[in-house]
């Protein structure tokens, strides 16, 4: 059995005289490398990598002139060595381990994201001794990067970027990375590291980025992180970190991004917090944070992203709050916050996502969410609140999801309704909302969730729901609705679920209706359906 071509041509390649020049023997490994890729013709960035011809031609590579030293021969010949080679998204398919880096000593820059490597990264990465930018993020092939994090990136003592994001690296942080004091920027997240941040990450003075999240590592954030005041963005959710907030956050005077989401930290907000006025988005959701929001979040006006949710809360929400007139997201969902919603959110004119569900808020909401006129989302559900909705919510007109369940809200449902033409989510179940469905709830042509179920609404579903041919829930059960189910609702095409069970409804549920394919259909206690028995309905009487 003859070797496939490409082992051929590595063969010939190592037999190559010895007394080819560096830049040769740099070729040589690099198109070693190459050729051990598991299709290396699929990707158009290799395609100019041809045996004869120089590196500093070929793709992805880049080259400067350096002057040798002069060993006493009175001439120096310039020569091109690599300096630079970037083959991001390039479909790579193969490994690294080939790729003895040893050939490569002037190279500063290397990128191979977002390509299909797999295997390990080679200790010999530490032989780049004069790299100041590595970047091998979101590997994604057959099990992508893995293993450690060699000790020998501790080497690259020049580094200014090093980015291994989305692979499969596990273990420790090496400790050696401490070494790197002129790094700026440092990714390690969604990846599989584990253990703790080793102390020595507080060396990097210089770091304006450091982002460890979605990994495994446990036990407390290292004193010495809380010193590293270039910093502008620290990330270190989706982890097991056990800790709470220090005062000495307040040194991070330009952080712009803090998220701790999804850890176990415990403790409450420090009141230093107030010094961080660079913040944009502080996100601390998914802890066990306690106690009350201090007053002093206040002086954090340039944020536009704000979650506390699921934590243990309590207190009121500051009027401070409407200082923050840039916010874009407020969520305190899952908490214990009580008293009521309040009118201080008029100043939150650019809010888009506001989410309040789950607390103990009590009161009715305020005349001035109207002034809210940016809002998508919506969401007051499970709380006590109650009163009307009031006449000024019907202004938000880029409401896509309203969630105003459990919550003890009565009042009529105003022909209004029908000019929110964006939405797509309304839930108004468990309330004391009473009179009639208003037809103009057709209007909303892009509805695919609507429940009003457990509530006191009477007379007919309108016919007009027919038109929301986008619906694909629609539960209306456990009211007083009466008459006809309207024909209309056989235009609803998507419709998987269909729950109008516990009314007063009564009529044929047969001729127009079984042809659709429902996956969930419940008309169960009603006055008098007759239909298809699948339905758990008694057959209609034949008319003569």
């Amino acid at each position: 059995m003859g070797l496939p071509a490409f082992e051929i041509l590595l063969v010939l390649l190592l037999a190559l005289p010895n007394h080819l020049s560096c830049a040769h023997s740099t070729a040589d490994i690099l198109l070693q490398w190459k050729y051990s890729m598991y299709d290396p013709t699929s990707s158009g960035c290799l395609e100019t990598w041809i045996y004869g011809t120089s590196p500093c031609n070929w793709t992805g590579v880049t080259c400067s002139a350096m002057v040798p030293h002069d060993h006493g021969h009175g001439r120096s010949d310039v020569v091109q060595v690599v300096k630079s080679i970037s083959l991001a998204e390039c479909f790579l398919q193969g490994t690294l381990d080939i790729l003895d880096f040893s050939y490569l000593p002037e190279l500063s820059f290397l990128d191979l994201s977002s390509n299909y490597l797999s295997g390990s990264l080679p200790a010999s990465i530490g032989n780049l001794s004069k790299l100041n930018y590595l970047n091998l993020s979101h590997s994604s092939g057959a099990g992508s990067l893995s293993g450690h994090i060699p000790e020998t990136l501790g080497m690259l003592v020049y580094l200014h970027k090093l980015d291994l994001r989305g692979n499969k690296f596990s273990g420790l942080i090496p400790s050696s990375l401490g070494n790197l004091t002129g790094l700026d920027y440092m990714d390690l997240s969604s990846n599989s590291l584990s253990g703790h941040i080793p102390h020595e990450i507080g060396m990097m003075q210089g770091l304006t980025l450091l982002d460890l999240s979605s990994n495994s590592i446990g036990g407390s954030i290292p004193g010495i992180i809380w010193n590293l005041t270039r910093l502008v963005l620290l990330d270190l959710s989706s982890n097991r970190i056990v800790d709470s907030i220090p005062p000495s956050i307040g040194n991070l005077r330009r952080l712009e991004s803090f998220n701790v989401t999804n850890n176990k930290i415990t403790g409450s907000i420090p009141l230093r917090i107030s010094n961080l006025t660079m913040l944009k988005s502080f996100d601390l959701s998914f802890n066990h944070i306690v106690g009350p929001i201090p007053p002093s979040i206040g002086n954090l006006r340039r944020l536009m992203s704000f979650s506390f949710a699921n934590n243990e809360i309590t207190g009121s929400i500051p009027v401070s709050i409407s200082n923050l007139t840039r916010l874009e997201l407020f969520d305190l969902s899952s908490n214990q916050i009580t008293a009521s919603i309040s009118q201080c959110i008029m100043n939150l004119s650019r809010l888009k996502f506001f989410n309040l569900s789950s607390n103990q808020i009590t009161g009715f909401i305020p005349e001035s969410i109207g002034k809210l006129t940016r809002l998508e989302l919506l969401d007051f559900s499970n709380n006590k609140i109650n009163g009307c909705i009031p006449s000024t919510f019907w202004n938000l007109t880029s409401l896509t999801t309203i969630a105003l369940y459990s919550n003890q809200m009565n009042g009529l449902l105003p022909p209004e309704i029908g000019s929110l033409f964006n939405l797509s989510y309304l839930d108004l179940s468990s309330n004391q909302f009473r009179g009639s469905i208003p037809s103009q709830i057709g209007n909303s042509l892009g509805l695919s969730i609507l429940r009003m179920s457990d509530n006191i609404l009477i007379g007919p579903i309108p016919k007009e729901i027919g038109n929301c041919s986008k619906l694909y829930e629609m539960d209306l059960s456990r009211n007083n609705l009466s008459g006809a189910i309207p024909e209309t609702l056989a235009h609803l095409h998507q419709l998987h679920i269909l729950n109008l069970s516990f009314n007063s409804l009564s009529g044929r549920f047969e001729d127009t209706f079984t042809p659709l394919d429902y996956t969930m259909v419940l008309l169960d206690h009603n006055m008098d359906i007759c239909g298809d028995p699948n339905y758990g309905l008694k057959p209609c009487v034949a008319q003569t």
